[in-house]
């Protein structure tokens, strides 16, 4: 294949999934094996995954609650319970971006022996990261439906959830794209893992998770506006508990950012993983 034939295989926007395809056996054995080793050797296995969220919650909802003294606006509804289903929505989104970011900057130096000894196709390590942890983030946004419903009962049931689905795909298209660049730049700098606990931290409290925009003063508020993250924390929650539909525009940012990320991180782990095996 010629340099310009090579260049545009890495361009052509189907050449992410046209790989994935290809290998789509290997991918799905990696999958397994990432879920498999969430919680192997633990006793309570996959309950850690309802448990940890529910503690985490309990936690957080009691520091911004009663410490804080936080309260969201009024259409939102101000009970105990909404709250803590509004900052579960929240830390749903977060812990599935956070969790598949930090493994991913590490995960080419935890898998030495697939860059040098065998020809692998690395770009699924990454991905198998971002997928993994939408997977087992997916629980969270099944308990947070449940618990709407349970608190609203009907009302809590919305034409607008079937395009939750979609938001979602979109959102594993993004943080997918944030994880191939991500573990690149992890063989290069090792310092990245650091540098991306220090981003995500700044993420966290820069995003409406435990305060709505509202309580944001006006001269700060666009702080969240280049926050690419808040906006799919807020759709995302806009659509799941409030059964709002968001307006085209919105939702085709959402698109088009995600599109963008995942093209951009392809383009930068192909043209960067020809120096792995040198730099490992």
């Amino acid at each position: 294949m010629s340099f310009i034939e090579n260049i545009f295989a890495v361009l052509n926007p189907f050449a992410p999934f046209m790989q994935l395809l290809r290998h789509r056996v290997l991918w799905k054995n990696l999958l397994k094996r990432r879920l498999s080793q969430a919680y192997h050797g633990s006793l309570l296995g996959g309950l850690w995954s309802v448990i940890q969220p529910l503690f985490m919650l309990l936690v957080y909802s009691y520091v911004f609650r009663e410490v804080f003294k936080v309260r969201w606006n009024a259409a939102a509804e101000a009970s105990d319970s909404m709250f803590a289903i509004i900052m579960f929505c929240g830390l749903a989104f977060f812990n599935i971006f956070s969790e598949a970011v930090n493994a991913s900057a590490g995960i080419m130096r935890a898998n030495v022996n697939f860059i040098k000894k065998t020809v692998f196709p690395l770009e699924l390590l990454p991905l198998t990261q971002s997928c993994g942890s939408a997977i087992l983030g997916g629980l969270w946004f099944l308990l947070i439906f449940l618990a709407n419903l349970w608190v609203k009962g009907q009302a809590a049931l919305s034409w607008s959830l079937l395009l939750f689905p979609v938001i979602f795909l979109l959102y594993v298209q993004f943080v997918s794209g944030i994880c191939f660049i991500a573990a690149s730049a992890g063989v290069y700098f090792r310092d990245t893992q650091f540098i991306c606990s220090m981003i995500l931290q700044v993420l966290f409290f820069t995003t409406p998770i435990f305060y709505p925009v509202s309580a944001v003063p006006e001269r700060f508020r666009w702080v969240l506006t280049i926050n690419p993250f808040s906006w799919f924390v807020d759709i995302g929650r806009n659509v799941l508990l409030y059964g709002e539909w968001p307006e085209f525009s919105a939702l085709f940012n959402l698109f088009i950012l995600a599109f963008i990320c995942w093209q951009a991180g392809w383009l930068w782990f192909h043209v960067t993983e020809k120096g792995f095996a040198d730099v490992i």
